[in-house]
């Protein structure tokens, strides 16, 4: 995978339908796996699916299935606003060695949710660095020339909607960087992640809308490049989290459980 010859992708939402999560029995150093995953991106060209499989009398484990194991059957292929492509895909009696366990049969959802920890931080760094690079084409834009005599940067309403783009991204840059900082220490960063998935993914999203605006309407274009970008960033407030289901998360970590710093 490092050498770039094979593809992964990660098997961890159900179908709302699905009466059982997806599950395996344990035998003679074998896994029989059966189920079923929805929203596997990447799953249709990846080589093996790193898989949530609750193994009974074991507990959730991680599981390594290869896609060209007999009973892996990609049911459906489907892309969505962003570009990306994403599966359907059943298990039916899929044969699997007990070596493809990730760690140990019980640590499946500590595991499945840390590296979905992960991936909500590097979402809020990806919308980061979408936000300065979309205040860099837009103040290039206000500067120039225009056919008024006075650059648009000369205005006061397009200054005003200009800084709130500029707050917006220091501020989400700020709760990265310090999130990034704690998680280098060894804390537990799962509510500042849940915190910077949230406020990043939202700013960068009102950071492109407001620059199309200022932009005007040939930012709108098939192919234009705040167009494009429009489109990927809306499927970041849902990937890894809602970011509404985030909120309802941090709230419970404090009126539930007592947990958590924010």
């Amino acid at each position: 995978m490092l050498g770039g010859e094979k593809r992964g992708s990660f098997g961890f939402t159900e179908p709302d339908a699905a009466e059982r999560a997806t599950w395996a029995t344990l035998e003679n150093g074998e896994l029989r796996i059966n189920g079923q995953k929805s929203y596997v991106t990447g799953g249709a060209d990846a080589d093996f699916i790193n898989t949530l499989v609750e193994i009974e009398g074991h507990g959730p484990a991680m599981v390594l299935i290869d896609t060209s194991f007999e009973g892996v059957l990609i049911k459906n292929t489907f892309g969505s606003v962003d570009g990306t492509h994403h599966a359907y895909i059943e298990f039916h009696d899929v044969v699997v060695p007990e070596t493809h366990i990730i760690g140990k049969p019980g640590e499946g959802m500590p595991r499945a949710l840390g590296q979905i920890g992960n991936t909500r931080l590097a979402f809020a760094a990806d919308s980061v660095g979408l936000s300065r690079w979309v205040i860099d084409f837009v103040e290039k834009h206000l500067a120039a020339p225009h056919q008024s005599g006075q650059p648009l940067s000369s205005r006061e309403g397009v200054r005003m909607r200009y800084a709130d783009m500029r707050i917006k991204a220091f501020a989400a840059r700020s709760m990265v960087y310090r999130t990034a900082r704690l998680g280098d220490t060894g804390e537990n960063i799962v509510n500042e992640g849940i915190a910077c998935k949230v406020f990043a993914t939202e700013a960068i999203g009102d950071i492109v809308d407001w620059g199309i605006q200022l932009v005007g309407g040939i930012a709108l274009r098939t192919g234009h490049p705040l167009e494009a970008l429009y489109r990927r960033v809306r499927a970041l407030r849902l990937a890894e989290g809602a970011s509404d289901v985030l909120r309802l998360n941090l709230a419970r970590g404090r009126f539930e459980l007592d947990k958590g710093r924010l």
